[in-house]
């Protein structure tokens, strides 16, 4: 399991259950939950899951700035292993599927597979970037099972400049 206080912001408005974090469900989300997630970060670059965005409030009372983007995901899915047996993901490279939208198109229409944090390093836990859930879900099986680790699918809402 997850060290949350090493990679989870906590206290974030909206929390949907207290200490939960993206990769506790197993298989597809039934409810409408979502995440942050902040890229360029070697710690504490998740939120817990959420059951609301409520932009009313200082999120950088929370989540400190710096050369990063902060993402915000609906929850769609997320794979767990068949097995116990972890390979180490130290050399992944992300990859975007044909058919992906330039940057500036990505909100509601891009699709990311990211892998559960398990160390400092890499500062990015993004597998692939895909134009639809289906592919999505697809390459989070493969990876939980290649792996051994966790991966979570997210629809992308949220894509602002966090500095």
């Amino acid at each position: 399991m997850v060290q949350l206080s090493r990679f989870f912001f906590e206290g974030i408005p909206g929390e949907a259950f207290p200490g939960r974090t993206p990769f506790e469900i197993q298989g597809d989300c039934s409810q409408t939950l979502y995440f942050f997630y902040l890229t360029n970060r070697t710690v504490h670059r998740w939120s817990l899951l959420l059951s609301r965005i409520d932009h009313g409030y200082e999120l950088t009372s929370i989540i400190p700035m710096g050369y990063a983007q902060l993402w915000t995901f609906q929850m769609i899915h997320c794979a767990h292993p068949s097995h116990n047996r972890e390979r180490s993901a130290q050399d992944l490279k992300a990859r975007e599927l044909p058919g992906v939208p330039s940057r500036g198109n990505w909100l509601h229409r891009v699709h990311m597979v990211l892998q559960e944090p398990h160390r400092e390093h890499p500062t990015s836990d993004l597998v692939a970037l895909c134009p639809d859930q289906e592919s999505a879900v697809r390459l989070a099986k493969q990876y939980a099972e290649e792996y051994g680790r966790p991966a979570v699918v997210g629809l992308i809402i949220g894509d602002e400049q966090w500095h």
